[in-house]
């Protein structure tokens, strides 16, 4: 029970590892195509404004020409322009920001508005069950999981095989012996071998050992049994008993 429950702990911690990996895989692979197949445009405007400089007296003298540089929002749509792309409200801000950073480098400007943006922070990304990995993923990541199915079938074989199930419980053989042999008789070995069990007792006699018998074949989980007796050194009215139960199948004897 403590192999089974541990093996199933395991089980559940390898699920949850591999649906975490498929997850995390998934949304990585989201955005390489979400960032393969669009395209960010930085925009801003620009613009000239003359100044006349005049004298004392009004007249001329020169003009100066004030040059002015305004960021404006950038766009972020599918390559060709078919849409805006799915993770724009996540991620045009980010690239906003990085455009902007080229505004610093602007030194022959009257004057410079760049978009108040602060610097990029991490971004929660939620993967719907529907949008996770399809059976083409799922495919290539248990390829790569390479030992993951040598692992699991060693580690999670919760069911018993048919073998298993084809040998009846020890606990119930040994309830058995202990209810039916041992209160008239001295039991000095009890061996179970597969689907065989040998008993050597004694201090019965052969009306109390036919007895044992009757009572061990009317049990569903006896097939038959064998006996050979001796005559007891210490008690002449006693026989030393040498038993071989053959025991019903392990499905077969829980059905009955």
């Amino acid at each position: 029970l403590m192999a089974a429950a541990s093996n199933a702990g395991r089980i559940r911690s390898a699920r949850t590892e591999h649906q975490l990996y498929l997850t995390v895989s998934s949304a990585a692979r989201l955005l390489c195509d979400e960032l393969t197949d669009c395209e960010y445009r930085g925009r801003y405007h620009y613009w000239e404004e003359e100044e006349e400089i005049k004298d004392a007296d009004g007249k001329p003298l020169y003009k100066i020409t004030h040059k002015y540089l305004e960021q404006k929002k950038g766009s972020y749509w599918y390559t060709g322009g078919s849409e805006p792309a799915k993770l724009a409200s996540l991620l045009l801000d980010d690239f906003d920001y990085i455009f902007s950073k080229e505004f610093d480098k602007v030194t022959n400007m009257e004057k410079v508005t760049k978009l108040s943006l602060t610097s990029p922070t991490p971004h929660t990304l939620t993967i719907t069950p529907e949008e996770a990995a399809g059976e083409a993923l799922t495919a290539s990541v248990m390829a790569r999981l390479g030992e993951y199915p040598a692992v699991l079938e060693e580690y999670t074989r919760l069911a018993p095989t048919e073998r298993e199930r084809a040998v009846t419980d020890r606990m119930d053989v040994l309830d058995l012996i202990d209810e039916v042999i041992r209160p008239a008789a001295h039991i000095s070995q009890v061996t179970i071998q597969d689907q065989q069990v040998l008993v050597e007792f004694s201090g019965v006699t052969l009306v109390e050992t036919a007895d044992i018998v009757s009572r061990l074949e009317a049990s569903p989980l006896v097939a038959r049994t064998t006996v050979d007796t001796a005559a007891s050194e210490e008690d002449r009215a006693t026989v030393d008993v040498d038993m071989l139960i053959e025991l019903s199948g392990g499905e077969e004897a829980a059905q009955e």
